[in-house]
């Protein structure tokens, strides 16, 4: 596991009511331009963290709204958006095995926008038990973040949930 390291783990922007388009709906824009002052102003244990890493699903035919929902963020903070890994079972794994066995990760704070039917899944190999993790990532559920914190000894010390309650529907 990570040593000294923050992970948030959140869902992409809302999206259109045509599941052909691959962007997001005006809530979702919305949304990822929030995320600029939210994560800017985030804290664990009253202490604002600077992101280190992003991450978010490689662009596919049905979408790229994670990576249009860090858009904003990235450019704000000056950093890259890894979008190399797909939202298939098989890049879960390898993303979550990287991250747990890179030492860059080390001492880092990282953001990962991914889609919902994952997430839990993602959470649950960074060492997150089911207590501690929404039992069900529901389809109208976009304001939800998954935070989890590990020691100098890469030891789960905190898996939250947390409501941001950064829109009008959180």
């Amino acid at each position: 596991m990570p040593k000294n390291t923050n992970i948030l783990l959140i869902r992409h922007g809302e999206k259109p009511s045509d599941q052909n388009d691959t962007r997001l709906n005006l809530a979702g824009q919305a949304r990822a331009m929030a995320y600029i002052v939210y994560f800017q102003n985030f804290k664990i244990k009253s202490q604002v963290i600077k992101l280190d890493y992003l991450f978010a699903t490689a662009q596919s035919a049905h979408s790229n709204r994670p990576y249009l929902t860090l858009h904003p963020l990235a450019q704000q903070l000056n950093l890259a958006i890894n979008n190399q890994f797909e939202n298939t079972d098989e890049d879960v794994a390898t993303l979550t095995n990287l991250i747990q066995t890179d030492p860059k990760y080390n001492n880092a704070n990282i953001l990962i926008c991914w889609h919902h039917q994952k997430l839990i899944e993602m959470a649950s190999a960074l060492g997150a038990t089911e207590h501690s993790l929404p039992i069900n990532w529901h389809e109208e559920a976009f304001g939800w973040l998954i935070q989890l914190s590990y020691d100098a000894n890469g030891k789960l010390t905190q898996a939250a949930t947390v409501e941001e309650k950064l829109m009008y529907n959180d």
